[in-house]
């Protein structure tokens, strides 16, 4: 679009040439140069709230771009313009029902996914608007189609994150997708739905808490357990009692003492510990349990997990910090280096917010420094000493 276009259409509108401008848009829509189509559409958003008619008689050419268009640069600018124009001129968005009702029904998988994205990135700005057609996305879920199945998911994490009332019916459906789903892409985004929805309203996946911490510990990828977590943690700032069920879950799945799961848990009560301070005395007892693991591995991370929950929240881990102290004092005499050294961070970490700590520990720490068989303990011994020599000054002179 050239300067000279922008003028144009500008001073149409101006002059109360409603028709004149929008005839000059069509031809803008339909240029061969992405670029032009692109300014188009956002010469609509920004004019929308002053000359609302405009936006009115372009929003289904806008909606034609946001499905159809060739370039993914164009819908995708296309569809967010969409998303704002559902605050700034809702009223008018009826005149697309039957238009979005006719792009669901076609037999045509991307006009079909194109029109999935869409409705679900209006829901996420304005999901009144699309409320009628949440029946019509949600079907999808079942889809026998990969990326049809897979952007009903994101939709519904979209929708869900801005009114989570309007998807808790099918809660059930994407936690199955998210703990039974063979495909990564669709287990992720079902995991983020959730997340969204329990950072929004977490008393609407509370009941399936066990199969969300399964998902955590089992999932095969890091970042659909992350998501997990982090679904897991937002249900457990909001009721901590909670917790039990969590810890129940956890270790009728690490039963049979499988290495990566073990890990797997460790990873997940030491991020629920260090973002939850409710929660802390009750992580780290569970946490202190697989100290006694024989998996070299879950060992030492549970002695770091320790270490992030008691350092990060100071305050909270004082009762506790006689009994950590000591549980990671005996880590220190670990047969496996690697479970040493870890258990050394981990009383780092938390001296450094802790100092009243360092008289106990110093002495087997300089021990350590000085005498130990591995290499790498003995260095990060030497630098734990300096960091905790560190912290006490800043402590003394602070």
């Amino acid at each position: 679009m050239t300067e000279e276009d922008f003028k144009i259409i500008g001073n149409l509108l101006l002059e109360d040439k409603l028709e004149e401008a929008y005839n000059k848009l069509l031809s803008l829509f339909n240029d061969k140069n992405l670029e032009t189509r692109v300014a188009a559409v956002w010469i609509v958003n920004f004019s929308a709230e002053k000359f609302p008619k405009l936006a009115e008689k372009t929003l289904p050419h806008i909606l034609m771009l946001a499905l159809t268009d060739n370039s993914t640069y164009v819908r995708a600018n296309a569809t967010e313009v969409l998303g704002l124009l559902s605050l700034t001129v809702p009223e008018y968005f009826q005149i697309l029902t039957s238009k979005i009702l006719e792009s669901l029904k076609k037999s045509d998988i991307d006009h079909v996914w194109n029109t999935i994205l869409v409705l679900g990135f209006i829901g996420g700005t304005n999901p009144e608007i699309i409320k009628n057609f949440i029946p019509h996305i949600m079907k999808n879920l079942n889809s026998e189609n990969e990326m049809i199945k897979g952007t009903s998911v994101i939709a519904t994490g979209w929708i869900g994150g801005s009114n989570p009332d309007l998807v808790k019916d099918y809660v059930p459906n994407i936690v199955k997708l998210a703990k039974d789903d063979e495909l990564i892409y669709v287990r992720s985004n079902a995991v983020e739905a959730l997340v969204s929805i329990a950072y929004k309203k977490p008393e609407i996946i509370e009941n399936h808490v066990s199969d969300i911490t399964i998902i955590a510990v089992k999932d095969s990828d890091s970042l659909v357990r992350g998501s997990a977590e982090e679904a897991l943690i937002f249900l457990t700032k909001e009721k901590v009692e909670l917790m039990q069920e969590i810890i129940n879950s956890i270790f009728r799945v690490v039963e049979n003492e499988d290495e990566l799961i073990s890990w797997n848990a460790v990873l997940a009560l030491g991020w629920l510990g260090s973002n939850n301070p409710k929660i802390i005395n009750v992580t780290i007892t569970n946490l202190i349990n697989f100290l006694k693991s024989e998996n070299d591995n879950t060992r030492g991370t549970a002695s770091l997990a320790i270490g992030w929950i008691a350092g990060n929240n100071p305050k909270e881990a004082q009762p506790f910090l006689d009994r950590i102290t000591q549980v990671l004092m005996e880590i220190l005499e670990d047969e496996n280096a690697t479970v040493r050294k870890k258990g050394v961070e981990s009383l780092g970490w938390i001296v450094g917010n802790s100092p009243q700590i360092a008289t106990k520990i110093m002495p087997k720490v300089k021990a350590l420094a000085n005498e130990d068989k591995d290499e790498n303990v003995r260095e990060k011994a030497e630098s734990t000493i300096k960091f905790i020599s560190d912290s006490l000054n800043y402590h003394t002179t602070g």
